[in-house]
This record gives C-alpha cells, sequence and structure tokens, in this order.
C-alpha cells in the first residue's frame, strides 16, 4: 500500500487528478485504508461541488476515525457551503472540543455565527481564532494571512470598537468631554484605530498604552506625596516581613500561567530564585497572608491601590536570593507605577530603568514606570534582598481617568476570558 501511496501522491503533485483518484479508489476499498485517500475524495468531489459525494466520503473516514478533528472540520465546511449552517457549526464544535488549537474550525464557527445574525458569537470566535493562530505563529503577516482570517480581523477590530466603545460611552454623563480625552485616545489605541507610539525608545508596554503622559521613568516624591507616609513605617513592615521569609518555601514571583519562567527573567547562580510573600497577586487578596503580616496589611489597604479584576493589585515581600539577577524586560501597562520600599538591601544591589541605575536604599521608597526596560540585581553573596513591592496608580492620570480606564480594562479582560469558555 505505501507504494500505492507514493503513486497517487505523485500524480495529485502534478495535477493528474484522475489517474490519482482512480488509485485512491482503490485503497479506500482495502480494510485498513489509509485516512488521506478519503480527505482527498472529499475534497475533489467538494470542488466539483458534489456535496453528497463529499458528505459520504467524510462520514467514512469519521467511521476509521472517530471525532478526527481535520475530518470534522472539512464536515463542516461542506455543510456550510450547502448553507446547512447549524450542521456546519455542530461539526466544528465537535473539532474543537477534540482539538481545542484548531484555529480554522473556530474561524469557520465564526464565520456561521456571523451568517445567523449572532454577531456577539461571531466575533467572540474570530477573536479566538485570531489569538490561537498567532500563537502557533499563524497569520502574522498580512501576505501569509487567508482572505476569510483577514475579514476576521475586521470584524473583530469593527466589533472590539463597538463593545469597548459602549462601555465609554456609559461615562459620557457623568464626565466632561476634556475628562475623557486621553482615555478615548488609550481606546482608539487598543482596538487598533491610531497608532499606539510610545514617546520614548525603551518603553515597551506588552498589551496597554495611556497616551500623553509625561516621558518620565522614575517618579519623584513630589509626584506621589503619599510615600512619605508608607516609609514612616518602615519598622513595623520590615519586622513583618523578617517574620514571613523566615520559614522558607515562598513562592516563585515569576510562576504564571504564560509558561515564561525563570530561564526567561531569571539570571545569575545555580542557585537564584525571586521568591515573594504575597498579599495580593492578580487582583486576589490573599487573605492568609494580610493575617500573618497584619502590620503591613493595615498600611496597604489604606494606599491608592490599581483594583482591576484577574490583574490589580500586585503586592508582596519581593525576595531576591543572593547573586540573582532579573533580566530587562517590560510591564503590562503605563496606567500604574510600581512601587518598592527596600526592607533589606546588603551591598552590590541595585535597580536599573530605561538603562539609569539607581541602588535601593533601606526605608526609602523607589517608584517607577515598568513599561519602560528595567532590570534588578542582588550581587552581594551572602544576603537576601527584600523590598514590599506593590503598584499602584501612575500619578499624573486624573481620578475620572483612573475610573474609566479600569472599567475599559475590566471589560476587556471580561472579553478576553470569554474567548476561553467551554463550547
Amino acid at each position: 500500500m505505501s507504494a500505492e501511496l507514493d503513486i497517487a501522491r505523485a500524480l495529485a503533485a502534478q495535477g493528474r487528478v484522475d489517474d490519482a483518484k482512480a488509485i485512491y479508489a482503490k485503497l479506500i476499498a482495502l480494510p485498513q485504508p489509509p485516512l488521506e485517500a478519503f480527505s482527498f475524495m472529499a475534497m475533489i468531489a467538494f470542488k466539483q461541488r458534489k456535496f453528497d459525494d463529499a458528505t459520504k466520503y467524510l462520514k467514512a473516514a469519521l467511521q476509521h476515525a472517530p471525532g478526527h478533528p481535520r475530518f470534522l472540520t472539512d464536515l463542516g465546511m461542506i455543510y456550510r457551503a450547502q448553507n446547512k449552517l447549524e450542521y456546519a457549526a455542530e461539526q466544528f464544535v465537535q473539532a474543537l472540543r477534540n482539538a481545542p488549537e484548531n484555529y480554522m474550525a473556530r474561524l469557520y464557527l465564526g464565520t456561521v455565527r456571523e451568517r445567523q445574525g449572532q454577531s456577539d458569537e461571531a466575533l467572540r470566535h474570530y477573536a479566538a481564532a485570531i489569538d490561537t493562530a498567532q500563537e502557533q505563529g499563524a497569520w502574522l503577516k498580512p501576505d501569509a494571512t487567508p482572505p476569510e482570517a483577514r475579514q476576521a480581523m475586521m470584524y473583530v477590530k469593527a466589533g472590539q470598537a463597538k463593545l469597548f466603545g459602549a462601555l465609554l460611552d456609559g461615562f459620557k454623563a457623568r464626565f466632561e468631554a476634556s475628562d475623557l480625552k486621553r482615555v478615548t485616545k488609550f481606546l482608539d489605541a487598543y482596538v487598533g484605530k491610531i497608532a499606539a507610539d510610545t514617546p520614548a525608545p525603551m518603553q515597551r508596554p506588552i498589551y496597554f498604552f495611556f497616551p500623553d503622559l509625561p516621558v518620565q521613568h522614575y517618579f519623584t516624591r513630589e509626584d506621589v506625596p503619599w510615600v512619605a507616609d508608607l516609609e514612616s513605617h518602615t519598622a513595623a513592615i520590615r519586622e513583618d516581613a523578617l517574620q514571613a521569609v523566615s520559614g522558607g518555601n515562598l513562592p516563585s514571583f515569576l510562576k504564571r500561567q504564560d509558561s515564561e519562567g525563570n530561564e526567561t527573567y531569571l539570571g545569575g547562580t545555580e542557585t537564584s530564585s525571586w521568591d515573594a510573600f504575597f498579599f495580593y497577586r492578580d487582583g486576589q487578596r490573599i487573605d492568609e497572608n494580610h493575617q500573618r503580616a497584619a502590620r503591613t496589611s493595615a498600611v496597604i489597604e489604606q494606599l491608592p491601590l490599581v483594583r482591576i479584576k484577574h490583574s490589580s493589585p500586585e503586592i508582596c515581600f519581593s525576595v531576591l536570593t543572593p547573586g540573582s539577577e532579573i533580566k530587562p524586560h517590560t510591564g503590562v501597562a503605563n496606567i500604574r507605577m510600581v512601587v518598592h520600599l527596600p526592607l533589606i538591601v546588603p551591598e552590590n544591589c541595585a535597580l536599573m530603568v530605561a538603562g539609569e541605575e539607581r541602588p535601593w536604599v533601606e526605608g526609602q521608597c523607589v517608584m517607577f514606570d515598568d513599561t519602560y526596560e528595567h532590570a534588578a540585581w542582588n550581587r552581594s553573596t551572602d544576603y537576601i534582598r527584600i523590598v514590599l513591592l506593590m503598584d499602584a496608580w501612575n500619578p499624573h492620570l486624573t481620578l475620572p481617568e483612573r475610573e474609566v480606564v479600569a472599567a475599559l480594562i475590566n471589560g476587556i479582560g471580561d472579553f478576553n476570558r470569554s474567548l476561553q469558555a467551554p463550547l
């Protein structure tokens, strides 16, 4: 059978379709037929608009390979071509349940929902298809993106602009147009209406860029007057930190769902680690740790924290072991600033933001925009470095801007999480 398959493939490659069909037809009759024979015969019938024949071949293939995502996807395409939309949707859904990474099935499911007038579902499936494809390195360049996918990208761009624009419209009765001017530009940049051009070459937000803020990688005490009160509690916070880390077994700061871990962010020695005692992580309050470090908890709960669902605040005792280096990287959004209250700082420890190095000084806060490239290190040989790390609002955002941008990012996050909803 192997030789016959090779001949059939060669004939098909030469455009000798009828000769290839004759061999594939013989192979299909075998007790254990090669699955590619069904696929070839089905696609030839499909191109000839012989939909019944194409359906017959694909159903036969599924008898031999139940639940096979490719055959389910192809069968869905046959039904879609006949405008049997719900039948088509059933095949695409089953294909995705069996192979969630099948972005073509997700794209086709989006086309079906669009034809059925289910615009919200179409938007969700198109966006999921694009995300999945690009995670796999596909659809990254226009000339390597199929027409249906390019149309889906346009649909998503328009659909997100409408969806998130409606969230913004909900604030227009409460705030002046001038209050929302920069937020409107922020949203326009996110949905691709305008370019999200950062003013500084070392500023590279991963997700969100808020425009027209001062070009400033370190913030000053004048920018953040409340840090003086935070610093006044240094002694109590240090005692909490030493007690919290004394037991060891702290989680890694870098343990995240994006699969990037120590190799990406952490350098130094084989024993290097960046660990943390979290009060909040990804916006989730860790009540047990608040109880264990109650004095620190009481202080941080009075601060102007960024509160965005599933995202912020992020607050912890950040522990960097001797010989550890945090490699240059950038943060997710310039709506926030990162605040460090240094608690234990041995020699040869420093932070570098946008190429400007600053050593930590115990009890003196350092505030910076982490969307600028930054790095840190503890090059001492014997002692850990501990800072209280937290994110707070960028001080150059107004109170209306903070409220509205938080609502928008919450809405964007809800939409993105909906892409992972079970089918």
